[in-house]
């Protein structure tokens, strides 16, 4: 096996196991039995995320082109 693909299989296995964990942490109950995170937006807002990613500078043209894309689209404009 070569390094690239045994690379790729360590990079597949880690996401795996990210998304196991974040699977956990998304059924994660508090003492009082309630969920910790009872809408998914609680675990990941999408929307801060998106919009930390237009602050940056260092973030490149092919980048931008795609969230102007997706919020063209998101906008019924596309």
């Amino acid at each position: 096996m070569t390094k690239a693909q045994a690379r790729k299989n360590v990079e597949r296995e880690y996401c795996l196991h990210k998304a196991a964990w974040l699977s956990a942490i998304a059924k994660a109950t508090k003492k009082n039995g309630k969920l910790v995170y009872p809408k998914f937006e609680k675990f990941f807002d999408r929307e801060r995320a998106m919009s930390e990613l237009e602050e940056r500078p260092e973030m490149s043209e092919r980048s931008r082109k795609i969230i102007e894309y997706r919020k063209r689209k998101k906008g019924g404009t596309a």
